[in-house]
């Protein structure tokens, strides 16, 4: 248990992927509606950091005591990832159908299925790619 307390694991994965989520659906809303001034990109980078940073952190607060609980039973790590993964997944869909109820919208619409499909691949890609229980390695 004293290794994960070192590990920034479950920050790690949270972090990358609100940045690299948030650059894929930034990027496709520009091309989705065909802008080709740079001048609107940043600022809208920005508002979907924010606005994923805050939207996510209850599902990340439950993501991450799944994982140190996971951690604590002294489970194989791939497995923990696995399990990690599904429950970000399902907290990240979650949220999704909670905004959408609250602000109106469908969830076949081109920039819904991107958005979910860009957080779908960075949760799994970077749930994968870094290591539990080394702070020091990926």
């Amino acid at each position: 248990m004293t290794k994960f307390k070192k590990t920034y694991y479950p920050f790690k994965v949270w972090l990358s992927t609100i940045i690299v989520a948030s650059l894929l659906h930034t990027i496709f809303i520009q091309l989705y509606h065909g802008v080709t001034s740079g001048g609107n990109f940043i600022p809208a980078l920005v508002t979907i950091v924010v606005f994923s940073f805050l939207f996510s952190l209850p599902g990340f607060l439950l993501y991450y005591l799944i994982v140190y609980f996971l951690y604590s039973t002294k489970i194989n790590n791939i497995l923990i990832k696995l399990i990690g993964a599904a429950a970000a997944v399902i907290f990240m869909v979650l949220t999704a159908n909670f905004l959408r109820q609250i602000m109106g919208g469908d969830l076949n619409h081109p920039k819904i299925i991107f958005f979910l499909t860009a957080y779908f691949v960075s949760i799994v890609l970077f749930s994968l790619l870094y290591n539990i229980s080394n702070q020091n390695s990926l």
